[in-house]
């Protein structure tokens, strides 16, 4: 009984050593070591003051989806200049474009064949018995991979593009949708304003020749302050259009 105890705790006494040295081994090996590091926005803001109407690679992209190059010297804003100006720095359309890219690559390798590795291993034996202390071998290795499998990653990869492309449209539409909602909103408000200028030019006109008429006693005070009075009115509502 005494040496089975003893036993159990020879074995106990062993894993723990085991376990220190596995635990000691593990922390030899990582290469890295990390600490907090403060960050630097100094690269962020650098890179947001960079994206401006002149930015080259944004008019390149702008010349390959059909606006002219006549027009990028321009500072006129097309609705299609702004909706494809949106798209270039939208961020969610950059993700889905890398995700995109990143389907297509492994479409694109989803068919190839797996090489085999061949490697020339030498070995040495310090203790030989009339032997040679030198060893050499040839080592072929490679990994077998039915049809079957080949053809479904394939197809996993053609799905995964087809999926990446349903997700740039989805957010092009969705974008386009807002850029034109905005667009019409600011036409209307635009519109509105040169109404109600008009508007107020020909109020201007009106109360100035009504004041001259009150003068000769040809109005009464009550009709140059109606007048006057929505002249007002008109004047605060252009204010609101303009501060928009």
């Amino acid at each position: 009984m005494s040496q089975l105890f003893n036993s159990t705790r020879l074995k106990r006494y062993t894993y723990s050593v085991i376990l220190t040295l596995l635990c000691l081994s593990m922390q030899a090996c990582v290469k890295y070591s990390y600490k907090p590091v403060p960050i630097d926005t100094s690269n962020v803001l650098t890179e947001i003051n960079s994206w401006s109407i002149d930015n080259p690679g944004l008019n390149k992209f702008l010349e390959s989806n059909g606006v002219s190059v006549a027009l990028l010297n321009t500072r006129v804003f097309t609705i299609k200049r702004l909706y494809l100006t949106s798209l270039y720095y939208d961020p969610e359309m950059q993700v889905a474009y890398k995700k995109w890219k990143k389907a297509q690559i492994a479409l694109e390798h989803g068919n190839y064949y797996l090489n085999p590795e061949l490697s020339i291993p030498f070995e040495h034996h310090s203790e030989t018995a009339g032997n040679s202390e030198w060893t050499i071998g040839a080592v072929l290795s490679f990994i077998y991979e039915r049809k079957g499998k080949r053809e479904a990653r394939h197809a996993k990869a053609e799905i995964e593009s087809f999926n990446g492309k349903l997700e740039i449209q989805q957010l092009a539409l969705e974008r386009y949708g807002v850029i034109e909602e905005k667009y019409h909103n600011y036409v209307v408000a635009l519109a509105s304003q040169v109404e109600i200028k008009n508007e107020v030019e020909v109020l201007k006109a009106l109360l100035e020749q009504l004041q001259k008429k009150y003068e000769l006693g040809a109005v009464s005070h009550f009709e140059v302050s109606t007048t006057n009075l929505e002249l007002q009115r008109r004047l605060f509502q252009l204010s609101i259009q303009e501060n928009r």
